[in-house]
């Protein structure tokens, strides 16, 4: 398709006015396309992108986005209320690695042989954004919509300038069902690309760029997820509690004690346009996130996984104290990161080995070696309760991260 971009503007326009959705003037142009090459592949693909960030559609996005966060939220205390009443749980959507740690602590914890950790598994969308079919996204937007208005006992979204909430805000945009399923069908129709003098119309899948595409994708898939558990607990429901410990962030799912059981469903879960590919080869190994992790002992095995460890090329990450950054308050890098690293290590050697990878690179880059000493000793302190299972002194911990004043050398990319 090629129609003339001052229609299609205009056209936009025209919505925006009839919603009280002002445009700004500097937005009244379409997405342009672009390419971000993947060149840690052994063949290096690119990663296609709608730079939707001043558009037309721009804010009207943003508005959609803060509805969905909301819409998001009334679903999982749904899905809570059902795990409650039948052990099944239907939300597998997760925004950080915090559910999948508490899962596995609670696994770690059990004495109980038949409760212990089996297997793990992990799986990829070879496609999402750009094969969900229209017709089957507005078709089961229109289900979320009604499972979260109650059927109309919730009348109206209040939009406001940070969020979205069912509570009267002054100076809020108030949107009803069918208005926000307007808004959305709107944007999946007006899905619009220019590529130097074409101007072409995305008839499949979501773009990459706009602001809603990740709840548009993660809402898709969990209403396929919930409908397929619905009809499987209505037959089985021991055979649907089995996908009680499954997580998904985006296109990216993990599984625990679940073996073979996504394989042989998930084409009675996802749609043949979607591709889910299994990630790892031994039931007992996997990566998700960043978590590496393995059975032992029926026990999982914890450590930080970063997959820019492969690349065969340096990744520039973290300030260098050249630049034009506080000094000080760069150094609070430190903190954070072990923090992190903490979280998702389970042995304290694994913990100081990261870590002390991470500090040799800072020291690479000029950080202050007894300033980060200072830092190392503060995240002790504040943070002994969550590394007390390492029993490690403070003076042996720090003793470990700052062994030598070494560089990073050019096969090592830190974290």
């Amino acid at each position: 398709m090629n129609e003339e971009r001052n229609t299609i503007i205009e056209r936009h326009d025209t919505y925006m006015n009839d919603h009280e959705i002002t445009i700004h003037p500097k937005m009244m142009k379409l997405p342009s396309f672009y390419a971000i090459p993947k060149m840690h592949k052994p063949i290096p693909k690119f990663r296609y992108i709608a730079a939707s960030n001043r558009c037309t559609t721009t804010q009207l996005s943003s508005i959609i986005t803060k509805c969905l966060k909301l819409i998001t939220l009334q679903h999982r205390k749904l899905c809570r209320a059902i795990f409650r009443r039948t052990g099944v749980n239907r939300m597998w959507i997760i925004d950080n690695n915090t559910p999948v740690l508490e899962r596995i602590s609670e696994y770690n914890s059990r004495e109980t042989k038949c409760d212990k950790p089996k297997n793990i598994n992990s799986y990829d969308f070879s496609t999402l954004y750009t094969n969900i079919p229209h017709e089957n996204l507005k078709k089961q937007f229109k289900w979320i919509l009604e499972k979260a208005f109650f059927n109309n006992s919730k009348k109206s979204i209040y939009v406001g300038n940070y969020k979205a909430t069912w509570y009267k805000q002054n100076n809020a945009l108030i949107l009803d069902q069918d208005t926000l399923l307007k808004h959305i069908f709107f944007l999946i129709d007006n899905i619009y690309i220019t590529v130097g003098e074409l101007t072409l119309r995305q008839t499949v899948g979501i773009p990459m760029g706009t602001n809603c595409a990740p709840y548009l994708a993660n809402l898709y898939l969990y209403s396929l997820e919930f409908a397929f558990l619905d009809r499987t607990a209505k037959k089985s429901i021991y055979l649907a509690r089995k996908f009680s410990n499954c997580f998904r962030y985006i296109d990216d799912l993990i599984a625990f004690n679940n073996y073979k059981l996504i394989d042989r469903y998930k084409n009675h879960i996802y749609p043949p346009e979607l591709i889910l590919n299994k990630e790892n080869v031994d039931k007992n190994k996997c990566s998700f996130l960043d978590i590496d992790m393995r059975i032992m002992n029926e026990t999982v095995i914890t450590k930080l996984y970063d997959k820019r460890d492969d690349f065969k090329f340096t990744i520039n990450s973290f300030p260098h104290l050249n630049s034009n950054i506080h000094g000080k308050r760069t150094h609070g890098i430190l903190i954070s990161q072990l923090l992190r690293y903490s979280k998702v290590c389970s042995c304290v050697n694994d913990f100081t080995r990261t870590s002390h990878r991470l500090i040799a690179k800072l020291l690479n880059q000029h950080f202050d070696r007894q300033l980060l000493k200072r830092k190392a000793s503060l995240f002790y302190d504040k943070y002994y309760h969550i590394i007390k299972h390492y029993n490690i002194t403070k003076r042996e911990m720090i003793y470990k991260l700052f062994l030598s004043n070494i560089e990073i050398d050019s096969n090592s990319n830190g974290q």
